[in-house]
């Protein structure tokens, strides 16, 4: 794993990106970003990286985002919004619910979840920063 983001990070510096692994250790390795899911997120005390290292949270509710201003996350996607092919079944936080969580923390937030370029709108209008999304990206790209 570690010489495949090595690789990675020589891309993103390359592209002027960043790059943001899920594994601690591996982000103070290569001094990257961390984007940490809701489980580890919850089992956090304090934000552990060095600063200039950007620090993400995936959350799913209020109480997670909250969470993740409490450590100084500099962001978070919160989902799912709408339904998603990739978790079937997951109950949804709509639009509305999205809105209040956003209107509790002071961080940027990024919608996830069956979300794609089409909700962008919607999203700035209930507080976003944007969308995040993978399946209805990657089909835009075909």
């Amino acid at each position: 794993m570690g010489r495949l983001a090595e690789k990675a990070m020589e891309y993103c510096e390359r592209a002027g990106a960043v790059l943001m692994v899920k594994d601690l250790e591996l982000a103070r390795q290569l001094g990257c970003g961390l984007h940490l899911r809701a489980a580890e997120l919850m089992r956090i005390e304090e934000r552990s990286l060095a600063s200039g290292q950007f620090l993400a949270a995936s959350c799913h509710s209020k109480e997670e985002a909250m969470q993740a201003e409490r450590i100084g996350a500099d962001f978070i996607t919160l989902s799912p919004v709408l339904p998603t092919d990739s978790h079937p079944g997951a109950e949804t936080l709509g639009w509305d619910t999205f809105a209040e969580v956003v209107n509790r923390i002071n961080l940027p937030v990024y919608a996830l979840g069956g979300l794609g370029e089409k909700d962008l709108e919607t999203a700035w209008s209930k507080g976003a920063q944007g969308v995040a999304a993978i399946r209805a990206l990657w089909k835009s790209l075909t």
